[in-house]
């Protein structure tokens, strides 16, 4: 399972990925077409340039520092369209392998650890595009290796990397399909636009919730109206716009309060909250004591 492999300055050529184990390797291409590109579950993570994957008569641009999730079993392409070097990590894994983690995290506890649940667990992505400057686990858990490719450290993958990263992306994955079903529209196929646009929405917000953007902007940027935008994210994520920033900043000041290098006043306005006193109340409010006393029991290890 822990094969990484490189492939260096391949011009003008047809690149055939014939996978059949689950690995990681990074590309290094241009003018290249990538046949067999989504036999497996697949993430493929643009490091430098911009690759565009074919798929289900789609066509996905993958930007740089972004990456495309597609399921597996499907035989479309994927094409570097470039004269200069674009740098891909592309990770391939198998169904067998997505369909144990999947029922291993979907089934409660409680249920027969021996039963074999893989034949009726059928786990489907969401094909998207994401930024890995998001704030997810995924997202963080990319940037790092991103990070790692480009600065030339060399990169070691083991069982247990590509075990943590097939939990990250079945936790978000679900995550998404259990928003999908909340959204009160017919057609899946508008479901799926909607969510695009509302996970857009959500990066803009994960991005900038410490400036406290208007929900026009946000709308905006997400190509949604302002009402239309408000409703389908309070349908999908079971919380408002606002309510999602205030617990973002609150998550992201609760961090800051385990290093002893900032008072509380200056993490109040790192997170974009206006003053220490609304800081406090947000925070009071969500966990029912002020940060004050929280900090100090942190330091007594109560």
């Amino acid at each position: 399972m822990n094969l990484y492999t490189q492939l260096q300055r391949r011009n003008d050529s047809i690149i055939n990925l014939s996978i059949d184990k689950t690995c990681a390797l990074t590309c290094v291409l241009s003018n290249s077409q990538i046949n067999n590109a989504f036999h497996y579950y697949s993430l493929k993570l643009v490091i430098n340039g911009q690759a565009i994957y074919k798929l289900n008569k789609k066509c996905y641009q993958v930007e740089e520092n972004h990456f495309l999730l597609t399921n597996s079993g499907q035989e479309d392409f994927g094409i570097i369209d470039s004269k200069k070097d674009v740098v891909q990590f592309c990770v391939h894994l198998s169904p067998t392998t997505i369909a144990d983690a999947y029922s291993t995290l979907a089934i409660n506890l409680q249920s027969d650890p021996d039963c074999d649940f893989r034949q009726s667990c059928r786990f489907q992505l969401f094909e998207n595009t994401y930024s890995i400057k998001g704030h997810s686990n995924l997202s963080r858990l990319l940037m790092s290796l991103s990070e790692k490719i480009k600065t030339g450290n060399e990169i070691h993958l083991n069982e247990e990397w590509f075990f943590q990263l097939m939990e990250t992306i079945i936790l978000q994955e679900t995550e998404i399909q259990s928003a999908l079903k909340k959204l009160k529209t017919v057609k899946l196929s508008t479901r799926n636009e909607i969510m695009k646009r509302l996970l857009l929405a959500k990066e803009y917000m994960d991005a900038f919730y410490t400036t406290d953007p208007m929900i026009g902007e946000i709308a905006r940027n997400s190509m949604m109206s302002e009402f239309f935008f408000f409703r389908k994210f309070k349908q999908a994520f079971s919380t408002t716009p606002y309510k999602y920033m205030l617990d973002k900043k609150i998550q992201a000041a609760g961090d800051l309060m385990r290093s002893r290098n900032l008072n509380l006043h200056e993490i109040a306005v790192s997170t974009g909250f206006p003053d220490l006193q609304t800081f406090s109340k947000a925070y009071k409010r969500k966990y029912g004591l002020p940060p004050s006393r929280a900090r100090r029991s942190a330091e007594n290890g109560i």
